[in-house]
């Protein structure tokens, strides 16, 4: 089985005190793991927010990230999907997921995390 990460689950390893649980779970399935262009642009949008030493640590991750995802980052191709309207409070339980996630990952066949 294949997983569509969300921004949650991805930017785990990057926080201060991310849940180890996740961080050993993401080590183990890392080749089996997907993610979509709006989850890379709301990881750039966060780098963007921090400052000085954090945001070069942040910035060389999601880099790192992006390297290891190569050809693991499914575009949108959802015309009304912008950056800046990307919904806010999208959510993992499948009646209340954000319908972009949902349907890419039904396309796909993959698991949503």
């Amino acid at each position: 089985m294949s997983w569509l990460l969300d921004t949650d689950v991805i930017c785990q390893p990057a926080k201060l005190h991310g849940d180890v649980r996740v961080i050993a779970w993401l080590e183990e399935e890392q080749d089996r793991c997907y993610t979509s262009a709006v989850v890379i642009a709301q990881l750039a949008y966060w780098v963007r927010t921090k400052e000085g030493r954090q945001r070069q640590a942040l910035q060389t991750w999601l880099t790192r990230l992006v390297d290891a995802l190569q050809g693991r980052i499914h575009g949108s191709t959802c015309p009304s999907l912008t950056f800046g309207r990307i919904r806010k409070g999208c959510s993992t339980k499948p009646e209340t997921a954000c319908p972009l996630r949902t349907a890419t990952s039904r396309r796909r066949r993959v698991g949503m995390g």
